[in-house]
């Protein structure tokens, strides 16, 4: 293969991992990018790739490993606000907030950096200043609804039921124009039953 062909059959081949991920083929997924990295042991993207398999079949530390190398190759907000994702799956949380704020520096628009903030001030018991992140993402983008959906977590806690409920009813009605949302419905219309419940 020469040297012009090599780059074109490493992206052919990410974009097949990429579908493959997407069908939720990780076993075939990985092994496609574990042969791209012997091949191209610097490779970001292939290591990013595996990075988020390993997160997909909840591997933490391989994750984490990945991701830290795939940074080392190439520095990204989305490889650097996944691992601060996977830092705070495995209760690192000061490593989880850095590699965040890290990846929101990178890129001060990257609202899925702002989410992960808010969702470890949610952690750490700072809901104020969970709600405030999380306003912010919905003033840019007020159709996500994974963070109206960790916004009526945040309001429950505070207390704010009514406001909780129709956050979680917005999410809901968002969550209707994207696929496979149907267990995501079902569990907020019963949060949404439990906090009229608790009312």
């Amino acid at each position: 293969m020469n040297e012009e062909a090599a780059p074109n059959a490493a992206a052919t081949a990410l974009e097949e991992a990429e579908r493959l991920i997407k069908a939720g083929d990780y076993a075939s997924a990985r092994a496609m990018c574990e042969k791209l990295i012997e091949k191209f042991p610097a490779d970001a993207d292939a290591l990013a790739a595996l990075g988020r398999i390993a997160m997909l079949q909840y591997r933490w530390p391989d994750a984490i490993r990945l991701f830290d190398q795939a940074l080392c190759a190439r520095t990204d907000p989305v490889t650097l606000a996944n691992l601060g994702n996977c830092y705070w799956k495995t209760g690192e949380l000061d490593q989880a907030e850095y590699c965040l704020r890290g990846a929101l520096a990178l890129e001060p628009g990257f609202n899925i950096a702002r989410t992960g903030i808010a969702t470890l001030h949610h952690a750490c018991g700072r809901f104020a200043e969970a709600l405030a992140e999380l306003d912010a993402v919905l003033q840019e983008t007020p159709a996500d609804h994974q963070a109206q959906t960790r916004r009526g977590c945040t309001l429950a806690r505070l207390e704010r039921y009514d406001e909780a409920q129709a956050a979680f009813s917005k999410a809901v009605a968002d969550a209707r124009s994207e696929e496979h949302t149907s267990e995501l419905q079902s569990r907020l219309h019963l949060v949404c039953r439990l906090l009229l419940e608790k009312k």
